[in-house]
């Protein structure tokens, strides 16, 4: 880690940038969008097919800045080609190219491919019963599994070997483009000189579906881009490479330390309540290891007052660029109405889930199966819709969300997929103490999938695959 700023680290950061410019540029001049798809197309078929490491660090920054998938996006006949899509196609064919022309089946002899083959039972049962017994659209269908289909890369990410300073630094370049991202935003915003429903950032950031602004109140608002996963993984890394007692040399932890300042504020900014209890979690969970292994006085009290002060100085940061004092913005999250809207709409899906879970708890309902609760958001009460009945197959409540679709079953075929993952990194956790910032990743991805649905989008399956090449 002594190297860590090094050309790669660089090149990760440039490349992110490049990205984004090029969406920016394709906002203003949507001509464009197609050429640049293309020419990242190629990139990535190239770089795969030569080495399918780089196609790997190709997907992980994507992932990390992209939100949804949509940083650049096309229509072609009518569908919509997105910089995501291109990437795993272009990756995918590329490995396809690699294996054959290597003759490398290596990633079919690994363990973890065994528990996948169970989980994709599932997933293909819950295509079967929405297609053939339910006879859902399937254009709703579609929508509903495509996630599932980032899997598809499971044997590019089993066949390459990424060692975990790469992955290291590929995370902390591309979650530095989003925390400048995400800063600027929230004080553009709050400053007055961008608004909602705005022309540019607004519009910007709506159509290329990075994430979501929220007025709150006042001039408070929520920047939340659903790729902040990454800056909270980025918190557990940089904590664990502070105080692991690694040997990182003063002149890194002088720079590791503006990171995670930033990545806290965004934190901070992004006002998940389902990333701050993850990180509450993982907080605790680290600070029992250090006390069992016996860290030092001076390492455990270093580890107990960073957090408060890190809270007391990102806040501050979040009042000055508000413009006032007295915002809390804890406070503010937890008693706006929108947020209790929203709160009360997760609450009101559980009764009708749990009804239509009991009957096929086993097997699932199969995908595309939709619920319908009166929901208390203010955005789904309207003129038409007074009570605010609301009918949908996208849940907040991720694990309930997995059942309905795959059953309880399915739901256990995946956790012990992830088991797997979790055991192989405690392997390698008793020789090389950063892996327990990878671990510390998987249990707030499970805590946050509670709240927020990860595990069945590319932003969580992603981190998985990692995973399993690290």
């Amino acid at each position: 880690m002594n190297k860590l700023f090094d050309q790669f680290y660089f090149k990760v950061f440039a490349g992110c940038l490049a990205l984004e410019a090029a969406s920016l540029l394709a906002f203003f001049w949507p001509a464009i969008s197609l050429p640049c798809l293309a020419i990242i197309a190629i990139i990535a078929l190239i770089i795969t097919a030569i080495n399918p490491r780089y196609g790997a660090y190709l997907i992980m920054l994507e992932l990390v800045i992209g939100g949804l998938g949509y940083l650049l996006a096309d229509e072609i006949g009518g569908f919509k080609v997105s910089l995501r899509l291109v990437i795993f196609a272009a990756a995918f064919i590329g490995w396809l190219i690699y294996i054959i022309r290597k003759k490398d089946l290596s990633w079919l002899k690994q363990r973890q491919i065994i528990y996948f083959i169970i989980l994709l039972f599932f997933l293909i049962l819950g295509l079967a019963l929405a297609i053939f017994v339910y006879h859902r659209p399937y254009g709703a269908i579609f929508s509903d599994i495509n996630a599932y289909l980032f899997f598809g890369l499971i044997g590019l990410f089993l066949t390459v070997k990424i060692d975990w300073q790469a992955a290291v630094k590929v995370f902390l370049a591309a979650t530095l483009v989003t925390s400048i991202k995400t800063v600027a935003a929230f004080y553009l915003f709050c400053s007055g000189l961008a608004a909602v429903n705005g022309q540019h950032v607004y519009k910007w950031l709506r159509d290329t579906r990075v994430g979501e602004i929220t007025h709150i109140s006042n001039n408070l608002f929520r920047i939340f881009f659903q790729s902040h996963f990454y800056n909270l993984l980025a918190v557990i890394i940089l904590v664990v490479l502070l105080f692991s007692g690694m040997g990182v040399k003063s002149r890194i932890r002088s720079w590791l330390w503006p990171l995670l300042w930033l990545n806290f504020l965004v934190i901070l900014i992004s006002q998940s309540r389902s990333f701050w209890l993850a990180l509450v979690v993982c907080a605790g969970l680290y600070f029992i290891y250090l006390l069992k292994q016996k860290a030092g006085f001076k390492r455990i009290f270093g580890y107990m007052m960073i957090w408060p002060l890190l809270l007391v100085s990102a806040h501050l940061a979040v009042n000055v660029m508000v413009g006032s004092m007295q915002i809390n913005i804890i406070f503010a999250r937890v008693t706006d109405v929108q947020s209790q809207g929203a709160a009360s709409s997760r609450q009101a899906q559980l009764p009708p889930l749990w009804s239509e879970i009991k009957k096929s708890p086993a097997w699932g309902q199969g995908f595309a199966k939709e619920v319908t609760y009166k929901s208390s958001d203010p955005r789904n009460r309207t003129a038409d819709n007074p009570d605010g009945w609301y009918t949908t197959s996208a849940f907040e409540w991720g694990y309930l969300d997995i059942i309905l679709k795959i059953g309880i079953l399915g739901l256990l075929a995946y956790l012990v997929f992830i088991f797997g993952i979790f055991k192989k990194l405690s392997n390698q956790f008793k020789t090389e103490k950063i892996y327990a910032a990878w671990i510390l990743g998987v249990i707030a991805l499970l805590i946050i999938n509670i709240f927020t649905p990860y595990l069945n989008h590319p932003l969580g399956i992603g981190y998985l695959l990692v995973l399993l090449a690290i």
